[in-house]
């Protein structure tokens, strides 16, 4: 049985919603063949509603940020090597990865679920947005105990994310219908999140528990 989604000591983690994974002008589009995946596309409205569930009850909000400096100096194997086995289909999936550079609209948050001024922002360059950010530092400095996770991609910067935050002993809560990945592996990556590493969970979950908070109470 699920446990309710706490309110105390949480944050709503939003992994990497950029323009480069979510738009369909962005880098993950055209490595597809210029098309998002439906398990893509279908991330954004329930995660705007979990975005706006935190908000109404103030749950802390946290983004994180996947970006490179603009020589690729920090991107190490994976983009280098291992892009390329991927994406056996676009030969140029390195070069495509170029684009996600700081300050890049690839890099920007997509606007419909932009960050508000009193939102966190940790930038990242590996899956794990625990490995070399200031996250673990950030959580600690909120009272964090328990994270709501959702974003993009299931099986690269959400998994790595969520097993490293398990493995920290934060309690998890995987919002399932706010993560997505390609067609091809997102169903079994999210399977095996929900199978040992968070609790799986919807978007009106979020919004049915976390409601109450914004009631006035009786006077």
């Amino acid at each position: 049985m699920t446990p309710p989604i706490p309110i105390a000591g949480t944050a709503l983690l939003m992994i990497d919603v950029q323009n480069a994974f979510l738009d369909e002008h962005g880098m993950s589009a055209r490595l597809a063949g210029g098309r998002l995946d439906a398990p893509l596309t279908a991330t954004i409205e329930p995660a705007r509603q979990a975005i706006a569930a935190a908000r109404a009850a103030g749950v802390p909000i946290i983004y994180t940020q996947h970006q490179f400096q603009p020589d690729f100096r920090d991107a190490g194997f994976i983009v280098e090597e291992m892009y390329a086995t991927m994406f056996p289909d676009n030969p140029a999936a390195a070069d495509e990865v170029g684009t996600l550079v700081a300050g890049s609209w690839e890099a920007e948050i997509l606007p419909v679920l932009a960050p508000a001024a009193e939102d966190h922002i940790v930038p990242k360059n590996r899956y794990d947005a625990f490995l070399g950010t200031s996250l673990e530092q950030l959580l600690t400095r909120l009272g964090i105990q328990t994270l709501v996770v959702g974003g993009v991609v299931t099986t690269a910067c959400v998994e790595s994310t969520v097993r490293d935050a398990a493995m920290r002993d934060y309690r998890v809560f995987l919002v399932g219908d706010a993560i997505g990945d390609r067609e091809a592996v997102h169903a079994d990556g999210l399977a095996r999140l929900a199978r040992g590493f968070g609790h799986l969970v919807s978007a009106a979950d979020v919004v049915n528990e976390w409601a109450p908070a914004t009631v006035p109470a009786p006077v």
